[in-house]
């Protein structure tokens, strides 16, 4: 007789085409023995998982929204951000609260209907865990809270609206602290996020750095190059991930004037609509936004780049300590990188050459260290080290530490799976090859 597998629910707020980071946790678990369904806040545009995954949505296609807003972009989004900058006043802000508890509460409706039973639950966006909790508790599920930054420190300090400070971001703080406080484990991207993490979790939290997985990768994928038609004379920079309020985007932008005109500008990811592309239109012919790739997709589509751009400044105590997905993917590619300074991605590198470093990211700045880079890559002086970079940036470690997480004794031997996750763990890498 053979038993049924059971079962690890990923919860993630996105898409699971926007948000490689619970792909890849997704994936581990079915390699781990589990029966793995992924729960995405929308509907992914592009379904480029395989069977090993079971995909469900809460809800249709995005619509086109501000970073950080579930409203459209446009008059809507406009006329409730008079609220939030507290024009109306306090009793315009308590309108504001309350539609903002009917809409999480229309959420967490839809979501504890569509949320299945499951052994283990590894929760990307703490606003969900209300949806499971109950459940989670009565059964003894595992319950692994992956905090993709420090929410609570991502706004630079003074930045945050009237509305924000009185009823947004005390309601989000309490109901993150209720989930450090009560899940089995806390994950998160960095040494640096996970010491600020700290502060506020009564238990350790453990780093899963967000490393690429190459065995995912789909050797199909068109080069980016292809698919924005660009000629082999062109040289190709890349920006890599969705659009954050901490990034350099515009600078990146206004670089372009200060290089030659075969050099063109490429951001993958979602969001960067919200730039202000109006002050750049002489070298809007050599810009290229909307890109937005699979996962699997991204890595060998911007091989036939010529230089990886890093664009985060440190503006808030989130961005001070950032690890980007999209960094790991640029040294996976192969490709040198140009960044601003940021200990986490410094600390990963090392001692490493492998691009310039640069402390401010003004627009001359880079593209000075763009043409420097391109030289010192061509002279030969810089891709043995992306190489060993990427050997060393292995997600075979990263998934380790996942599974060791499920086989610690603390929070499985009281657990029904607890044997299970142990025989999983040990045969599974084993037999995939922890290299």
């Amino acid at each position: 007789m053979v038993l049924p597998l059971p079962m690890a629910v990923s919860i993630t707020p996105l898409s699971l085409d926007s948000d490689s980071r619970a792909y890849r946790f997704a994936t581990a678990f079915a390699e781990l023995g589990f029966r793995s369904i992924v729960i995405e806040g929308y509907k992914s545009q592009n379904c480029f998982w395989g069977d090993e995954l079971d995909v469900r949505s809460l809800r249709g296609n995005r619509s086109t929204a501000r970073p950080g807003s579930v409203l459209p972009s446009g008059r809507v989004s406009r006329f409730v951000a008079t609220f939030r900058r507290g024009h109306f006043g306090y009793v315009g802000e308590l309108l504001l609260h309350a539609a903002f508890k009917l809409f999480d509460w229309c959420r967490l409706t839809v979501a504890k209907r569509k949320i299945p039973a499951a052994k283990v639950y590894v929760l990307h966006s703490f606003e969900y865990y209300r949806a499971i909790r109950s459940f989670a508790k009565t059964s003894g599920a595992i319950i692994l809270y992956d905090a993709h930054d420090f929410y609570r420190g991502i706004a630079p300090q003074g930045t945050a609206t009237s509305y924000e400070r009185n009823f947004l971001n005390p309601l989000l703080c309490a109901l993150e602290d209720q989930i450090l406080a009560e899940a089995d484990a806390t994950t998160t991207v960095s040494e640096g996020v996970a010491r600020l993490l700290n502060r506020f979790s009564p238990k350790a939290v453990h780093v899963i750095r967000n490393v690429h997985d190459g065995r995912k990768d789909d050797p199909s994928a068109v080069s980016i190059k292809d698919r924005l038609k660009l000629a082999s004379t062109d040289e190709l920079m890349v920006v890599v991930g969705n659009y954050k309020p901490g990034m350099a985007a515009e600078a990146a932008i206004e670089s372009l004037r200060h290089l030659p005109t075969n050099f063109h500008l490429a951001f993958i990811g979602r969001g960067y609509e919200i730039c202000d592309t109006s002050k750049f239109a002489d070298v809007s012919s050599r810009l290229h936004f909307g890109i937005a790739l699979a996962p699997t997709e991204i890595v060998p589509s911007i091989r036939s780049a010529s230089v990886g751009l890093v664009l985060y400044r440190p503006c808030s105590e989130n961005y001070m300590n950032a690890l980007p997905n999209g960094f790991f993917q640029l040294v996976a590619a192969g490709l040198p990188i140009v960044r601003g300074r940021l200990s986490q991605i410094e600390g990963a590198i090392s001692t490493l050459d492998i691009g310039k470093c640069l402390c401010d990211l003004h627009p001359l700045a880079l593209a000075e260290a763009v043409l420097c880079t391109l030289r010192r890559q061509r002279l030969g002086l810089l891709n043995d080290n992306i190489a060993a970079l990427s050997e060393r940036l292995n997600w075979e470690r990263e998934r380790t530490k996942l599974a060791d997480l499920l086989d610690q004794a603390e929070f499985t031997k009281s657990s029904p799976i607890g044997n299970h996750v142990r025989r999983a763990t040990r045969s599974g890498i084993d037999q995939k090859g922890n290299k």
